[in-house]
């Protein structure tokens, strides 16, 4: 297929997408103002890899490039707000995928706030501050206390995952909260608390607007005040997408989306009430990669037939059950403390095969740990801290899948 990808940001955590797009035969170029592609990954790959240095927010920047390498689709992957830079170029050049509309009102929280309210979705209560300046805060506690009762969730409406995002318990926590530096100038959002099990949603609409589920998740959420995504849980939740399907349509058809992924954070209460707390036109992170690949269900394989060859993809629809672990631990820990002094570092971490007997080994699909011995480690706090390594595992039930990656981490945490 003489098809050439445009990808906005050119980030480590890019490489699994565009590898999976390059085995397809695919020609990828990738922009960004600081590009930090593994060198020998690009050398590797240089006749079906372009990277190019270019902050993809100058719009005539990014035109004049799709013109001269002859760019024929784009994809979206996670790059926060400055998605929008792609949904200008989409509707300029006419490329599938979402606008700039699209992608402006469900990546900007406060204008989905409102898109919420104007389709009749549930909600959660909010107050939007102009700034997250602290006198801003203090200022207006008396009317966010007028309207909205502790617990709250703090976060920047144009910000990206978990940066900036606190869960506040009383007065003084809500005076103490400092926005990250780079959201300082950019509105605040305090939003009402919603109590109930988390997921991530994962679907692709088609040219037709037919929503697909191509993975719905589960959540375990580190400890308060931080909400990180600790664990991701693969099991039968297509009752959850049953639940929120309506939801999606209308939204779908709001913004008139189509040959697009989208990837939703859903609360789901005690009541039955469906919160979308975090919406965005893209594929997520390359965590989930991993588990919409174990789903068969393949993005990037459901992106070149539906979008580049303009065909109707397999869907699997049934999820078998796994755990995915990040290395969060309840209380805090010397990684080798237990083998090593400050002066001799050189244990090698707990062997695999220690842990697990023959028969549970091949239920281990990934394993990685980046943990440094001597360094201390505990709860997750941002999305850096996936980095420190993490733990997949299948099983005859969730229940099994789960004891395997939890029995990791106490081995890890006893080291």
């Amino acid at each position: 297929m003489n098809a050439k990808i445009l990808i906005l940001g050119a980030s480590a955590e890019n490489t699994g997408f565009i590898q999976k797009l390059i085995e397809l035969g695919l020609h990828v170029v990738c922009l960004d103002k600081h590009p930090t592609l593994d060198k020998t990954f690009l050398s590797k790959n240089v006749k079906q890899l372009t990277c190019i240095e270019c902050d993809f927010i100058n719009t005539q920047a990014v035109k004049d490039i799709v013109v001269q390498e002859h760019i024929t689709h784009t994809i979206a992957l996670p790059i926060g707000r400055s998605l929008v830079a792609l949904g200008k170029i989409n509707d300029y050049f006419n490329f599938a995928g979402p606008s700039f509309d699209a992608i402006d009102r469900l990546t900007d929280k406060v204008k989905f706030h409102h898109l919420c309210q104007e389709l009749a979705l549930d909600d959660a209560q909010y107050i939007a501050l102009n700034d997250g300046q602290p006198n801003t805060i203090s200022s207006q506690i008396s009317s966010i206390e007028q309207d909205l009762a502790y617990p709250v969730i703090v976060k920047p409406s144009l910000g990206s995952g978990s940066l900036g995002a606190r869960y506040i318990a009383n007065r003084e926590e809500l005076l103490a909260y400092q926005a990250p530096e780079r959201f300082v100038s950019s509105s605040l959002l305090v939003e009402q608390a919603i109590s109930g099990e988390e997921y991530s949603c994962n679907v692709f609409i088609d040219r037709h607007q037919e929503i697909h589920p191509i993975g719905i998740f589960k959540k375990e959420i580190s400890a308060i005040p931080y909400r990180q995504e600790i664990a991701y849980f693969v099991d039968d939740y297509s009752c959850v997408f049953d639940a929120i399907l309506p939801s999606m349509q209308k939204i779908v058809q709001k913004l008139n989306l189509s040959q697009s992924f989208l990837h939703a954070d859903i609360i789901m209460t005690e009541q039955g009430k469906h919160y979308i707390i975090d919406i965005s036109p893209r594929l997520t992170g390359n965590n989930v990669l991993k588990l919409l690949t174990f789903t068969n269900n393949n993005p990037i394989e459901i992106y070149y037939k539906e979008v580049l060859g303009n065909q109707s993809a397999n869907y699997n629809k049934v999820q078998e059950a796994a755990a995915l672990r990040f290395f969060s631990f309840d209380h805090d820990i010397v990684y080798g403390a237990a083998h090593c002094n400050g002066s001799n570092q050189s244990n090698s971490p707990p062997k695999i095969d220690s842990i697990f007997s023959p028969e549970e080994l091949p239920n281990i699909i990934e394993l990685e740990n980046h943990m440094i011995l001597g360094n201390r480690y505990g709860t997750m706090q941002n999305g850096a801290d996936t980095n420190n390594g993490y733990i997949f595992a299948k099983g005859k039930d969730l229940a099994s899948a789960n004891e395997l990656t939890c029995r990791y981490l106490q081995a890890l945490a006893h080291f």
